[in-house]
């Protein structure tokens, strides 16, 4: 069984309760993973590459190439922060 590396590592609050934060990490094999119990619990009943909203959102806000060999050099985690592109973010889920 071979081992998992993370690319990277975000921190992402939920969208539902400001108190809770989920770890969304991207791993070397191109998946992703969640911490909400909506992909932990649901992501066998989806097709592959299914991502929760969490995984969604940040895929939709950040450049993936630019971005992926930053955190390789750099390691480092970050949290994000983008207030007022939620809600349009959720909006834009739901009309899927």
């Amino acid at each position: 069984m071979s081992q998992r590396y993370y690319v990277a590592q975000y921190n992402v609050r939920s969208f539902t309760d400001p108190d809770k934060t989920y770890k969304v990490s991207e791993r070397s094999d191109g998946g992703w993973e969640c911490a909400c119990p909506n992909w932990i619990f649901n992501r066998k009943k989806h097709p592959p590459g299914w991502g929760c909203k969490h995984i969604e959102f940040i895929r939709q806000n950040r450049n993936l190439d630019e971005d992926r060999e930053q955190f390789r050099e750099t390691e480092e985690r970050i949290e994000v922060v983008m207030n007022g592109r939620i809600k349009g973010f959720i909006d834009s889920l739901k009309s899927q």
